[in-house]
């Protein structure tokens, strides 16, 4: 056991967040954009793409003595603007086997702070801490834990080194009992933008945490794949070479996929191979070059209790339209006037509502969902309408999608009502499942979403099922060219 690992007596310790042991999709570890620091991130978004029993980061420590101890964690949380709800500001934590409790939701700090955890007790020896996601936007860098006999300013901490436990392959976290700690653990996440276009950067990062009791270290090289992008350039180190003397490593890879790239998802393989050939680490990432929209907005919203922090169900039926009970004529971008909106007012501040192309990605957010506020700005209360086309090689009878709105919202696919979002609520995973026909060539797609305050955007994504079509079927965006009028 290396001194590093151990509190000196009674003496605190502090973890490192930037370096779990594992740490699981959508969580990942990059830089505060801020001040540039490592740390472990929850991004705006990451709620949205999380799976059960992902988003989740494991650490360890050893404590010499037993005894109380009171917990801390350094964070910065996401920023919500004043007046708004707090919904950035929080993780779970979890230590040994005990429940996970709240850390945070309390303040809405927008610099870096120790944030009190539990008060716990603690025997001597190996513990465990799981930090799982709870919130979008809060990141973390460090985890004390302190004698609770101490009276030190939890700022006394910032100078302390952080430890760093390692040996401890064989050993079973009680958060994952039946998942051993190998020789090497590693993990491969998308740390910059899932979304392939203008300003956006495609990166992978590569962390590999040394955990054998003993052994020569490993030696071993990073590959990246992508059989629908040709042409596709990684640069970077990619080889990774370490030992129980440098017992964390961390590789940076960026991607530069080829501009002419279909707009479909684009599976991305990576692999981490030993010098002797066996592989040991093998993972995919789905970029996606992403469909382009047209918009037609914003448009001013007169509804009743349109400034309400959740305006009341039914609320976005207050705004609707002639045009909205056709929605093939806003599939063809038909002008305002033949829409029958022509006298519609503009929201406050904006330019008189007409029909925007973006094709190059830059309504996207990293997560690759489509932001209103990067087409229009922040926009006070309002509604716009988005379109787009895909195209399906082959008749599908009931294709899945999901679709995510912040706020209310209508989505129309092919014609069909597919969903109706009556009521104000933030973006979130999995919120509506829905299951259209899908004829040959290209299909429209239409959506209404209303803003009130914060985020203004929404998610549509296909359900990518073998048994909807042919196995692995996918769908593709057609290219504004392509779109019918």
């Amino acid at each position: 056991m290396a001194p590093q690992d151990t509190a000196d007596g009674n003496g605190p310790i502090v973890i490192a967040a930037a370096q779990p042991l594992r740490v699981s999709w959508p969580l990942d570890v990059g830089p505060d954009e801020r001040d540039g620091r490592l740390c472990l991130r929850a991004r705006q978004g990451a709620n949205e793409l999380q799976e059960p029993g992902t988003g989740r980061a494991l650490y360890a420590f050893r404590l010499a003595s037993p005894g109380r101890h009171r917990t801390w964690f350094r964070v910065r949380w996401g920023g919500s603007p004043p007046g708004s709800i707090l919904c950035d500001n929080s993780w779970f934590a979890r230590f040994d086997d005990g429940a996970p409790e709240v850390i945070g939701n309390e303040t809405a700090e927008p610099d870096w702070f120790w944030q009190p955890g539990p008060e716990l007790e603690f025997g001597p020896g190996l513990h465990w801490l799981q930090v799982e996601l709870r919130e979008d936007g809060p990141m973390l860098d460090r985890v004390a834990v302190v004698p609770a006999s101490s009276r030190g300013a939890p700022g006394s901490l910032d100078a302390l080194p952080p430890v760093s436990p390692h040996g401890l392959a064989g050993q079973r976290p009680p958060q994952e009992p039946d998942r051993r700690l190998q020789d090497t653990e590693f993990c491969a996440l998308p740390t910059q933008s899932l979304v392939i276009g203008n300003g956006h950067l495609n990166e992978i990062t590569v962390c590999a945490s040394f955990q054998a009791v003993a052994g020569p270290g490993f030696r071993g090289t990073i590959e990246v794949q992508c059989p629908t992008a040709p042409g596709l350039v990684v640069r970077g180190d990619r080889v990774l070479a370490y030992d129980a003397a440098t017992p964390y490593i961390r590789r940076v890879l960026t991607l530069e996929f080829p501009a002419e790239l279909p707009r479909r998802v684009h599976p991305t393989t990576v692999t981490v191979q030993e010098a002797a050939g066996t592989v040991v680490l093998r993972t995919t990432v789905r970029f996606v070059k992403p469909c382009a929209w047209a918009f037609l907005g914003p448009f001013r919203d007169t509804s009743a209790g349109s400034h309400a922090v959740y305006r009341f169900t039914g609320a976005i039926r207050r705004l609707q339209q002639p045009c909205d009970d056709d929605p093939a004529r806003l599939a063809a971008r038909s002008d305002p006037a033949t829409l029958g909106l022509a006298g519609l007012p503009a929201a406050s501040g904006a330019e008189a509502p007409a029909w925007r192309v973006i094709a190059d990605g830059s309504c996207y957010d990293w997560s690759g969902a489509v932001d209103l506020l990067r087409v229009y700005g922040p926009t006070p209360p309002a509604f716009a309408y988005a379109v787009t086309w895909i195209e399906a090689d082959a008749q599908l009878n009931h294709r899945s999608f999901l679709f995510q709105a912040d706020d209310s919202g209508w989505l129309w696919v092919s014609g069909h009502l597919a969903v109706e979002l009556p009521v104000d609520l933030p973006r979130e995973a999995n919120r509506l499942w829905t299951s259209v026909p899908l004829h040959p060539g290209v299909n429209p797609v239409v959506v209404k979403l209303t803003q009130n305050q914060m985020y203004w955007g929404f998610r549509f994504d296909e359900v990518d099922w073998h048994w909807q079509g042919r196995r692995g079927d996918t769908l593709t965006g057609a290219e504004p060219e392509a779109w019918p009028r």
